[in-house]
């Protein structure tokens, strides 16, 4: 009890010093051997290998204000391994965060399949905040975080199913942003872990007057509905290749 008014003491001391201020925080990835993959599929083992040895070569960036933030990839050559990293963590869409929308919006990129074009649809998620806070500390660049996890329900072929998502934030920076859109908590979440991808935060840079740019092109649906797009799509294809 007393660590939670010690936690929340430091958010509303800090909210004041916020306001106005803004930054970037660089993350880098990790991702975890899944080593049953190797008896399940050689394939996709050796994707995961591929993605593996790419994994140091990728950056992403949050640029963020009080009210919203953008996740992106940082340019950078782009080979074999690096493709099958970015695949592998899913990570190749930009992602704007808008807090008092409690919404984040990305564009689908081309689909080598030819079945999309660039920024064909603008598709937003209505963002899910029921973290649970549990007593857990750990350093992160020097500065104490806090662990909350989350549990997130998703469709796959096989019906929907669930996933558990870690944040550990930190109080000290009072902004409720992290990777890929994930937000609510009190303060930056500087390492967030996703099934096997984790994002660290290596890199924090403060400053004020942030802008945060993001380019809302396409027309305007929900993920839901994008997935059902993909899922008709690419049974029209099927149904081409085979007649």
């Amino acid at each position: 009890m007393k660590k939670t008014i010690v936690l929340f003491f430091l958010v509303f001391q800090l909210l004041s010093y916020s306001q106005e201020m803004g930054g970037e925080v660089y993350y880098k990835v990790v991702f975890a051997i899944d080593s049953t993959l190797k008896e399940k599929s050689s394939r996709v083992d050796l994707m995961q290998q591929k993605a593996i040895a790419g994994s140091d070569k990728i950056n992403l960036k949050l640029v963020f204000n009080k009210e919203e933030s953008v996740f992106s990839l940082v340019e950078s050559i782009e080979d074999s391994e690096v493709k099958f990293a970015i695949a592998w963590a899913n990570c190749r869409n930009k992602i704007l965060t808008v807090l008092k929308e409690n919404k984040s919006y990305y564009n689908n990129s081309a689909s080598s399949l030819g079945v999309f074009k660039d920024k064909e649809f603008l598709v937003y998620t209505s963002l899910q905040n029921n973290w649970k806070f549990l007593n857990e500390t750990k350093l992160i660049d020097k500065l104490i975080c806090y662990k909350a996890i989350q549990e997130i329900e998703y469709r796959t072929s096989k019906g929907t199913q669930t996933k558990t998502i870690t944040a550990w934030f930190c109080p000290e920076l009072p902004y409720s942003f992290g990777p890929k859109g994930y937000f609510g908590l009190p303060g930056l979440i500087l390492e967030l872990t996703d099934r096997n991808t984790t994002f660290i935060a290596n890199k924090i840079v403060l400053s004020k007057n942030i802008n945060v740019e993001f380019s809302k092109e396409g027309k305007l649906i929900s993920h839901e509905e994008y997935q059902e797009i993909i899922r008709t799509r690419m049974a029209d294809l099927k149904n081409t290749l085979t007649d």
